[in-house]
Parts: C-alpha cells; sequence; structure tokens
C-alpha cells in the first residue's frame, strides 16, 4: 500500500486509500479475530522543505467472538497513527541506528532515499489495526456470557441450573456445619 508523499504540489494534502487485508498481510495470533471487508486509511499530509509529517486514521471492521458468550460479533475499530519523513539528499546516508525506509523507534522518523516520492505504509496500517483490537472483546456491556455449570448462553434465556452450586468435593463436609448448629 503506497502513498505519494512528495509527488504533488499542495502543501496540505488528503489522501484515501482502500485495501483488501491480505493486501497488508494482517494475521491475528488470535484465530477468533477476522477483518471483514475493507480495511480505510485516511491520511493527511503537512509538508515543509524537508519534512513530510503524516497523521493517519485506519477504519476497519472486525469479526470477533465474544469472550463471555462465545458468539460472533461485528465491531468498528478506529485507530490512528503518525510518522514523519525524511528524504535524504543526495549522497547522504540514514543516520547509524536506523535503515532507509525503516522506522527510527525513539522518533518515529522515516528516511527515505533522494530518488523516491511514495512509501509503504502498510506495516504502519497493520499495526495501526492489530493494536486496535481489544483484549477481552464483548459483544454487548450488558452480556451475561455462559452458564459456568451447563455451558447455555445466558444471553438467549434461563438454563434452569440451580442457583445453589455445591462442589461435590465438598459435600461431605456440609454435614459438619450442621452438626455444630445442633449444639
Amino acid at each position: 500500500m503506497k502513498i505519494d508523499l512528495f509527488g504533488t504540489i499542495d502543501e496540505n494534502d488528503h489522501i484515501s486509500v482502500e485495501c483488501d487485508p491480505q493486501e497488508i498481510d494482517i494475521a491475528f495470533d488470535d484465530v477468533y479475530t477476522r477483518v471483514d471487508g475493507p480495511i480505510k486509511v485516511n491520511c493527511r499530509l503537512h509538508r515543509s522543505e524537508e519534512f513530510v509529517y503524516v497523521e493517519g486514521k485506519v477504519k476497519a471492521v472486525l469479526e470477533m467472538d465474544c469472550s463471555r458468550c462465545v458468539e460472533p460479533f461485528l465491531q468498528d475499530i478506529e485507530e490512528n497513527f503518525s510518522f514523519v519523513v525524511r528524504r535524504l539528499k543526495i549522497g547522504e546516508t540514514a543516520p547509524e541506528g536506523s535503515n532507509e525506509g525503516e522506522e527510527l523507534d525513539e522518533e518515529n522518523l522515516i528516511y527515505l532515499p533522494h530518488d523516491e516520492n511514495s512509501m509503504d505504509i502498510a506495516e504502519l496500517v497493520r499495526d495501526a489495526v492489530i493494536l486496535s483490537v481489544p483484549l477481552k472483546p464483548v459483544c454487548s456491556e450488558s452480556c451475561k456470557g455462559l452458564c459456568s455449570v451447563c455451558g447455555h448462553n445466558l444471553n438467549t434465556g434461563d438454563c434452569g441450573c440451580s442457583e445453589k452450586r455445591t462442589d461435590p468435593r465438598w459435600q461431605s463436609l456440609s454435614g459438619l456445619f450442621d452438626k455444630n448448629m445442633e449444639k
């Protein structure tokens, strides 16, 4: 997913791009999260003589499984990202500790070779999407989850399990409590 940083004349530009999730090779560690539809990227470029400041926003729809009731649901995500690009002059090399076209973490600065006008932002978009995925996704705040005894989805109705649940491992001790109460 390449965007043109130095090719146009305007001082401030907007770039809108849509891409397929496979195009940016997005993979989640969690097998229960999938991207549903295209990923939309909007960038605003602010140019100076030597730098291009990029402010971007990634929007996508993710299909996830609820961590409470295990039902699939769709969630809109929106994540911001930003970076600064500096195009190297002829014969200039990127400072030590950075590679041309790679991000310098501490300054969020990317160096671009002097003969390049565009750069691939797929990795930045992929990172933004992955960072926007909640650790424990829930379909709604009022989700009741699953019954801990029978596994029934409590959002669809009551399962009929007894409210008073006793662990069978403690059953033999229940008689001791009754004997002490009689004294």
